[in-house]
């Protein structure tokens, strides 16, 4: 893969781009915000409370609990400024279930947060691309990211399932993930009894009848199931596979599928939604030298990285 041509983030200081961060929207937690970096509320799952952390220091728990520290400077650099685009948003578009909280550790609902994986990689990771967002259509860009691409991402209504109109800046492409990756996350297999089967179809409103039949319907571009058929029913790949469990049913980019005496067997490839950044091509693309916001462009399309804060 050659070196993607853009502007450096060595231009993020220029009096255009700093207008640029003053017309992004901005919680309102953070309208007083003007260039400083603001304090946040995180309910800390493991601890059960809330506490008030300065944004960085939160965002750099985030990345010990999203990204291993002996990373590649650059792959941890991309994810700190995917994670805060990613908080960012979050903070403007959503409400943590947390009380009291402005967003959380619980990974159902935000990013993983561990602090005790903190090291100098990530402090510095964070502090290099302090404040720094990714920026599409005068607001924060849907920085989604996935552990393992399967050799290629998707766009969001492959990853998702049914959903409003698909974000201009997500695109497919192939993710050269690096061989390092453990191979249950390259290559999986898994075997769901017909109960665990029946009960994910009626989570979602539906009942396949005899489970004696299954089938991938339909593909997205990147190669994706997008629709299942099990017994009698359709249903969506990615809704079916986080009802039955998506750390079993690792991805929906699926190899095989078939109904066995003792229930369905499923093989794939990949671990995640595959949409936007794989962590694993972006630890590939930082060894082959590319830089932090080089990383990001590879995966995201016409985006431009702002800075919030100094």
């Amino acid at each position: 893969m050659g070196l993607v041509n853009f502007e450096s983030l060595n231009q993020i200081d220029t009096e255009e781009t700093a207008e640029e961060w003053r017309q992004l929207p901005l919680p309102k937690i953070f309208e007083d915000l003007q260039g400083r970096e603001p304090s946040i509320r995180v309910y800390i799952l493991a601890r059960g409370d809330v506490v008030e952390l300065p944004f960085e220091t939160y965002l750099q728990g985030v990345l010990g609990g999203e990204m291993p520290n002996n990373w590649p400077l650059e792959a941890l650099k991309a994810q700190a400024i995917i994670a805060r685009t990613f908080t960012m948003d979050f903070l403007l578009t959503r409400q943590s279930k947390y009380e009291g909280a402005d967003i959380s550790s619980d990974v159902t609902e935000a990013q993983a947060w561990n602090q005790d994986a903190v090291n100098e990689s990530i402090i510095q990771a964070v502090e290099q691309t302090r404040g720094q967002v990714v920026a599409y259509g005068g607001t924060y860009a849907k920085t989604w990211y996935h552990a393992h691409s399967g050799g290629k991402t998707a766009f969001a209504r492959e990853g998702f399932g049914t959903m409003g109109d698909e974000p201009n800046h997500i695109k497919v492409v192939d993710s050269q993930d690096s061989l390092d990756a453990p191979t249950e996350y390259r290559i999986w297999r898994a075997v769901f009894s017909k109960k665990e089967v029946q009960d994910a179809c009626q989570q979602l409103g539906k009942n396949p009848g005899v489970i004696d039949h299954a089938e991938i319907v339909s593909r997205g571009p990147s190669g994706r199931a997008t629709t299942l058929r099990i017994g009698r029913i359709d249903v969506e790949a990615a809704r079916f596979r986080m009802k039955i469990g998506s750390k079993k049913m690792r991805s929906t980019l699926i190899d095989h599928m078939e109904v066995k005496k003792n229930g369905i067997l499923i093989q794939g490839r990949g671990f995640g939604h595959g949409v936007g950044m794989s962590q694993w091509g972006a630890l590939e693309l930082a060894k082959q030298g590319y830089i932090a916001e080089e990383i990001i462009h590879y995966y995201f399309k016409n985006v431009n990285l702002v800075r919030l804060w100094h």
